[in-house]
C-alpha cells in the first residue's frame, strides 16, 4: 500500500521555534493552494505555519528572487 501524503513538497527553509528559538529545519509545503512551513522542535513538537495564500504568486516570487541572486553573483565577482 502506498502511503500519499496530502501536501506537495517544493523546499526546505531554516527557521526557528516560535517558544524557544532553537534553530530548526523546516518543510515548505504546498496544501490546498496554501504555502505552509512545516517544522519541528525537538523540545515542543510541531508546527505549521501559513506562508502566502496563493502558491502560483508564491512560486513566481521565489522564481525572480533567484535570478536576482545569480545576476548579482555574476556582477559582483571580481
Amino acid at each position: 500500500m502506498t502511503r500519499t501524503r496530502p501536501y506537495l513538497f517544493y523546499d526546505i527553509a531554516l527557521s526557528i521555534c516560535s517558544q524557544c528559538y532553537a534553530k530548526v529545519e523546516g518543510k515548505i509545503v504546498f496544501q490546498d493552494g496554501n504555502v505552509y512551513l512545516l517544522k519541528r522542535c525537538h523540545q515542543h513538537g510541531s508546527e505549521r505555519v501559513l506562508i502566502a495564500d496563493d502558491v502560483d504568486y508564491y512560486r513566481r516570487c521565489r522564481e525572480v528572487l533567484s535570478r536576482l541572486r545569480k545576476c548579482l553573483w555574476f556582477t559582483t565577482r571580481p
